[in-house]
């Protein structure tokens, strides 16, 4: 996970526990708005991925 904030790299939780969210479907409840989906063809080929198959951008 990462926070940009007014263009700032803020530092986050490496640890999923202390995440303000468990899933991409908790912060959408909590007003976030998904800007980008993942790329789900990148996932197709595990042994020829070049992305993130799972990457969700989400604002606030």
């Amino acid at each position: 996970m990462a926070l940009v904030e007014n263009g700032q790299i803020l530092e986050a939780p490496d640890d999923p526990d202390e995440w303000p969210y468990n899933t991409v479907l908790e912060a959408m409840a909590d007003g976030w708005k998904v800007v980008k989906f993942p790329e789900m063809a990148l996932l197709l080929q595990e042994d020829q991925t070049f992305g993130f198959g799972c990457e969700f951008i989400l604002e606030s």
